[in-house]
């Protein structure tokens, strides 16, 4: 009976014979030239993962975008930017037309997105050339947004 293992009935060999035999073949160097292209060969075919990208809450900087409204850049590249707005009580942003997908996420307390009120963990998705009219908060909120910028 054929020792076959785990390598399938077309198996020419038993596996404890093949193993021996590759166990006793001592190994070939490379040149050093062709070592190289061999390991540029397989680099070139390795993906890295993206790199992960973390702002802790104490990093990146508030700027004032309009009176009583602040914006903190989490993340921009050329296809997307992410957002924290944090609207003091009575913080207007003023009506605007939407040229990319915007999404809007209400981490902490409520606003008015026209006409309706949006409270915490509640979600707005604002289409390409859609319009903002009215958008406030009269006691205050932190919004997460994410803008869509390639399509």
């Amino acid at each position: 009976m054929k020792d076959q293992g785990n390598r399938g009935a077309d198996a020419c060999l038993p596996a404890s014979l093949e193993l021996a035999m590759l166990l006793d073949i001592a190994p070939v160097a490379l040149p050093a030239d062709r070592q190289a292209a061999l390991r540029d060969r397989v680099m070139q075919a390795i993906k890295p993962a993206p790199a992960m990208h973390t702002l802790l809450a104490s990093e990146g900087e508030w700027r004032a975008v309009a009176p009583l409204v602040y914006e903190k850049r989490l993340f921009a590249d050329a296809q997307m930017t992410a957002c924290l707005y944090r609207l003091e009580p009575g913080g207007r942003i003023p009506p605007h037309v939407h040229d990319v997908i915007e999404e809007c996420l209400v981490l902490e307390g409520e606003i008015m997105l026209d006409e309706i009120k949006v409270g915490a963990g509640g979600y707005q998705l604002a289409p390409r050339h859609s319009r903002h009219g009215d958008v406030h908060s009269p006691d205050g909120c932190l919004i997460y947004v994410r803008r869509q910028l390639a399509a």
